[in-house]
């Protein structure tokens, strides 16, 4: 298909984990896989010479961790907090649900992988956002700022393996608007050394323009559900069903 690189989905939404870790949460929240020989079939394709493999992190949308630590997971009323999709939350201002992602994308670093790509990596920002719990972990006026210690915290953990850290996000965030879930164009600016958005179905260039990013710019990445060989910019398809 002309492709010259491959996503992985590595910490699924569900929280499962594609690799196997030796971090003690992922045993106690049940999601690493039981194969023992998946890590050495993961450093051997990494290994392959011109081939850039990208892991996929669902960040805090974790449907399992949250069922063995609530003193991690985003909170309602009447216990943990579902989307409308039906998944937990762990929340971003917890130290240790931070410390635990970072831990994963340090492992995947380890194993070789080109890039981080970090998904949800804010708070909610849909369903029913008002059955949240409120308080000191759910300030509705600084949400982004247990968001922008979580990712200065990953950046640094990653320079030293030279991994590319990337963001999906929405075009509505990169032009200016501040995600209910304390997603933010600066976060973007500062943080990401790649952008993942949807493709529109046209006008992406004037969307790009009013965003500040020439069509082409190196720090965009498109999932597309085809790749266009027109288009002078990143692109890639994931199916979280595959």
């Amino acid at each position: 298909a002309g492709a010259e690189a491959a996503l992985f989905d590595m910490k699924t939404d569900e929280g499962l984990l594609h690799y196997r870790s030796e971090l003690p949460l992922a045993d106690q929240a049940g999601v690493n896989p039981k194969d023992t020989a998946l890590n050495a079939a993961i450093l051997a394709l990494n290994g392959t010479d011109g081939l850039y493999t990208v892991a996929r992190v669902s960040c805090f949308r974790d449907n399992s961790l949250p069922k063995a630590r609530n003193d991690m997971a985003v909170r309602s009323p009447a216990g943990n907090w579902r989307d409308n999709g039906g998944y937990r939350w762990l929340s971003p201002s917890s130290s240790d649900a931070q410390g635990y992602l970072i831990d994963i994308c340090l492992e995947l670093a380890g194993l070789g992988f080109d890039e981080i790509l970090l998904d949800n990596w804010g708070y909610p920002a849909e369903g029913n956002l008002g059955y949240i719990k409120q308080g000191d972990a759910y300030d509705l006026e600084h949400l982004s700022q247990p968001v922008e210690e979580f990712l200065a915290r990953a950046e640094a953990a990653l320079e030293p393996y030279g991994t590319r850290l990337a963001f999906r996000s929405t075009w509505a965030v990169l032009e200016g608007d501040e995600s209910p879930g304390g997603q933010t164009a600066q976060l973007l600016e500062r943080y990401a050394q790649r952008v993942w958005l949807e493709a529109p179905e046209d006008g992406m260039a004037d969307l790009l323009s009013q965003a500040g990013l020439p069509e082409g710019e190196e720090r965009l990445a498109l999932l597309v559900e085809e790749l266009d060989p027109d288009l002078d910019c990143s692109q890639g398809i994931w199916d979280p069903e595959a």
